[in-house]
């Protein structure tokens, strides 16, 4: 695949996958990027990198995203080989001009990627069960995090239907967009990796979903603010925001009281952050 032996390898941290990451250099200089996962041990996880190497195959090559080399699916073994991206993740809470390097590289993507190319899953059929997270918690009675969460339940459960509405579209979108996702090239850029969970949807689910990330990381943003100065946000109907923003909370509530998956042991806790302070700017919106 490379032409050449590897000599060095250097393993990557991070990340929400159980499978290996590491940067590799041959003996002739040339360098990669390879993830391998064990398929019988974590056959979602492998699954994931088939998807994610059938929607990089349809990327065009000027996208701000890794070039794929090869695709190795040898029994249960998978893994995937792309060009090294020379680049750190961005800093957290994210530093403004990371924060803009990475709204860019998502209007780049968005004019390159729309309409969809052929082949490319259906975002809204995708989300769908994530995003009806308030439904299960509210039929299984489960314990909130936030004691306004029970009042406007009903209501809650009626957002996150509409949100699976919201999402839909034609314009591919990377569909998990957060900091581990974006790397910062030397020259401020920022190049966009992990594609398994991509499909067409709404133009503007990415830039969202950045938003929603940096609002994480740093409580005191405006995130409301930051919204109506993106030409690509403001455009949104709020009402159509605040369901997708109710949609991604029931799904991190929902998913933070489940067992971890295998080979993911902090997945749960960062889904039960991200739920807690998104439901913050959720209670906020409502009120508004």
């Amino acid at each position: 695949m490379l032409d050449d032996a590897v000599v060095a390898a250097r393993s990557q941290t991070g990340g929400f996958s159980p499978g290996s990451a590491d940067r590799v250099r041959t003996a002739s200089g040339r360098r990669a990027f390879v993830k391998a996962v064990d398929g019988g041990a974590y056959p979602s996880s492998a699954d994931l990198h088939r998807q994610e190497a059938a929607i990089n195959a349809v990327l065009p090559a000027e996208a701000p995203v890794p070039r794929l080399l090869a695709v190795i699916d040898e029994r249960e073994w998978v893994a995937l080989v792309f060009d090294e991206v020379e680049g750190r993740e961005p800093l957290l809470p994210w530093r403004t001009e990371d924060l803009f390097a990475a709204f860019d590289t998502l209007e780049m993507l968005g004019a390159l990627l729309t309409p969809a190319p052929p082949g490319v899953p259906d975002l809204a059929e995708s989300l769908r069960p994530a995003l009806l997270g308030w439904a299960r918690l509210r039929q299984d009675d489960a314990p909130l995090p936030e004691a306004w969460m029970r009042g406007p339940l009903d209501r809650l459960v009626e957002l996150s239907e509409a949100a699976a509405v919201a999402v839909r579209g034609n314009s591919v979108q990377h569909g998990d967009v957060r900091s581990d996702n974006f790397l910062i090239t030397p020259d401020g850029r920022a190049v966009l990796i992990d594609w398994p969970a991509a499909g067409a949807g709404a133009d503007w689910f990415d830039s969202f979903c950045l938003v929603a990330n940096a609002r994480v990381f740093d409580p005191s943003l405006d995130a409301d603010g930051l919204i109506e100065a993106r030409p690509g946000l403001a455009r949104v109907a709020p009402d159509e925001i605040t369901a997708v923003l109710a949609g991604l909370v029931g799904y991190f509530l929902d998913g933070a009281r489940l067992p971890p998956p295998p080979g993911l042991p902090t997945v749960r806790s960062f889904q039960a952050l991200q739920g807690r302070e998104l439901g913050l700017w959720l209670h906020h919106r409502l009120g508004a």
